[in-house]
């Protein structure tokens, strides 16, 4: 791996934000880091419950598996997964979507000097 860097900032360590997959934090490529100047930042972890569409998609993910265990058991007709599929999200409640859409909108921090509050977006 080459990294592009400017020669007047050859000696400077290289900051590079990562998210916290595991191979990231592998030995080789903390070898690696170390050998190429290069300071890992760590993304904070992951945390469903913080974004809204978790909600939206475990009611998805569940829904699907009912009705793909009604085609296994026989309960259903064997209808293309494409189809299943457009059942699935069709069947989501609008208001399950509608509070994760307003859920996201609450989250969101306006940048400094910004003019927009996250509830006029």
């Amino acid at each position: 791996m080459r990294l592009l860097r400017s020669k007047t900032d050859s000696d400077k360590p290289l900051m590079v934000l990562l998210d916290n997959c595991s191979i990231h934090k592998a030995k080789k490529v903390a070898d690696y880091f170390k050998s190429a100047n290069i300071v890992p930042l760590w993304n904070v972890p992951y945390c469903p419950q913080y974004n809204g569409i978790e909600l939206v998609w475990a009611r998805a993910k569940k829904n699907f598996r009912n009705k793909v265990l009604e085609i296994k058991t026989g309960q259903a007709d064997g209808r293309p997964l494409a189809t299943v599929v457009d059942e699935v999200m069709r069947d989501l409640p609008p208001k399950l979507v509608a509070a994760c859409c307003r859920h996201s909108r609450e989250l969101l921090i306006p940048s400094a000097g910004s003019s927009t509050a996250p509830n006029q977006l």
